[in-house]
């Protein structure tokens, strides 16, 4: 009999998704960047503060470190699990006797 349930499952989910989804993020940055790429100019970087390299750099640098802090979480969420399941037993043997 089971009291108590902490499903983590939609979470891993959730993350095992969003990570998938990334190489269609990059497809489309990189779709952008070739546009610009054909209209780019000097007036244009000016006007923006920083080149188009410059804001590829950036975009790289923040999903690497999105992708780094999703997979952080697997294994808290990993933890929060057992600990459920764990206090669970516990809880389910203090009520049976």
């Amino acid at each position: 009999m089971t009291l108590i349930k902490f499903d983590t499952e939609q979470i891993s989910a959730i993350a095992s998704a969003t990570l998938a989804h990334q190489g269609e993020w990059d497809a489309i940055w990189q779709d952008v960047k070739t546009k610009l790429s054909g209209v780019v100019s000097d007036a244009l970087d000016a006007a923006t503060g920083m080149s188009l390299e410059e804001r590829s750099a950036r975009y790289n640098q923040k999903t690497s470190l999105y992708a780094q802090q999703l997979m952080s979480r697997a294994p808290a969420t990993s933890q929060v699990a057992a600990i459920a399941e764990q206090t669970n037993v516990a809880m389910v043997k203090t009520l049976t006797g």
